[in-house]
């Protein structure tokens, strides 16, 4: 975000932003339990086939993540220069 001159710290979603945010936090807490209502949210932005690509993206950054853990796979170079100024996700909390 930074290289596009956004400060991740002021960054402010757009409503289309939220609802895909909704739907990440949701499918990693629990993925069996995303809510027709934030379905109806998803179809208010993308039809049924980018749903389901979006859902399949998710789920591959997912396993990659996994992968990742699994293995203690060191981070991405290009991420070492920022890699301080994320904290732990503390919203799977809630």
């Amino acid at each position: 975000m930074k290289a596009l001159g956004i400060n991740p710290g002021d960054f402010e979603m757009t409503d289309r932003e939220k609802v895909l945010a909704a739907l990440g936090e949701q499918i990693v807490k629990d993925p069996t339990s995303v809510s027709d209502e934030l379905f109806e949210k998803l179809r208010g932005y993308w039809k049924e086939n980018e749903i389901v690509v979006i859902v399949g993206f998710a789920a591959q950054m997912i396993a990659t993540n996994n992968f990742n853990s699994v293995f203690k796979i060191d981070l991405d170079k290009r991420l070492l220069p920022i890699k301080d100024e994320f904290k732990p996700a503390t919203w799977r909390n809630k």
